[in-house]
């Protein structure tokens, strides 16, 4: 977790993440807690939402605007833990340069989508996937730019795959 997680930055969190975190990193004393409280966390959340919890900062205004400045600033990186909505905001303006995923070796359901209808289609590439000993796998991907389309075959399409190809289109056609 330490690796996935890095080691220098501060937080940006949507406000259900962050109220979760509040009501409980606070009295933690351990590494991450220790890391946590003393570091900033930037927060997409209303005037409603509390910021009790030492560094917290409210995000004002359009928050893919305030996401967009905070960047363009000398800062520390900004590592999202949780915070679906705001990720999906951040994805479809292209302001995430990296992603590391952890997937769990479970199901237990249909979960929340990583990508919404709002993503922009961008391309990613591997830059490290580790197991764990408990099977969970922590992938590093970073942005690589615009999707570059084309094929992943190795040759021209032979007779069978162009007659399936004329197939489908006449089925197509008559539909």
């Amino acid at each position: 977790m330490g690796e996935a997680m890095g080691e220098d930055y501060d937080l940006l969190l949507g406000r259900r993440t962050y109220e979760i975190f509040a009501a409980y990193w606070p009295t933690m004393d351990d590494e991450i807690g220790h890391t946590f409280n003393a570091i900033n966390k930037y927060v997409a959340a209303g005037p409603e939402t509390p910021m009790s919890w030492a560094g917290s900062h409210r995000l004002e205004g359009d928050v893919v605007e305030a996401v967009r400045a905070l960047k363009a600033t000398e800062g520390r990186d900004l590592l999202i833990q949780g915070s679906g909505e705001l990720v999906h905001a951040l994805l479809g303006a292209g302001l995430i340069d990296e992603l590391t995923t952890l997937t769990f070796p479970i199901m237990l359901g249909r979960g929340k989508r990583l990508f919404d209808d709002g993503a922009s289609p961008r391309s990613w590439t591997l830059e490290k996937s580790t197991p764990s000993a408990t099977g969970v796998v922590v992938s590093v991907y970073r942005l690589a730019g615009e999707v570059v389309t084309g094929s992943v075959a190795e040759q021209e399409p032979g007779p069978a795959e162009l007659a399936r190809r004329e197939r489908w289109a006449r089925e197509d056609r008559q539909a």
